[in-house]
């Protein structure tokens, strides 16, 4: 198998790993490189080469997009959706929601209730 290939196979792996994974706050560049077999430096390069954004991003919008559509399908309450997705914190995950959708959960709930999802998983293909 030649490098390049190997490297990519890592790199699907670490997609697979992430999208399986994503709601574990734990989940850290560090883990999804350990996932692809290769340093977190290599690893970032290849990632933002693969998918167009860093894995803090892409991680990033994965969470936020199942939140949305938890708040536009769900009666659960917003806190219980932050810790489902990922977040530790509700404050962060509020001023993320906010930098990301211009609005807050609750008000994106309202917006929004019972809407079709906002992320597929081809975001990673």
């Amino acid at each position: 198998m030649s490098t390049r290939t190997a490297a990519s196979d890592g790199i699907n792996a670490a997609l697979a790993f992430i999208w399986a994974n994503y709601a574990d706050s734990g989940l850290c560049l560090d883990v999804a490189a350990r996932v692809a077999g290769v340093s977190k430096f290599h690893f970032s390069r290849m990632f933002k080469a693969r998918t167009g954004v860093g894995f803090v991003e892409y991680l990033t919008r994965i969470r936020l997009a199942e939140a949305s559509n938890r708040l536009r399908n769900t009666a659960d309450p917003v806190s219980s959706i932050c810790h489902a997705v990922g977040y530790r914190d509700l404050s962060n995950f509020h001023r993320m929601f906010r930098r990301h959708y211009g609005t807050t959960p609750s008000a994106h709930r309202r917006r929004h209730a019972y809407g079709t999802p906002v992320l597929r998983r081809s975001m990673s293909d």
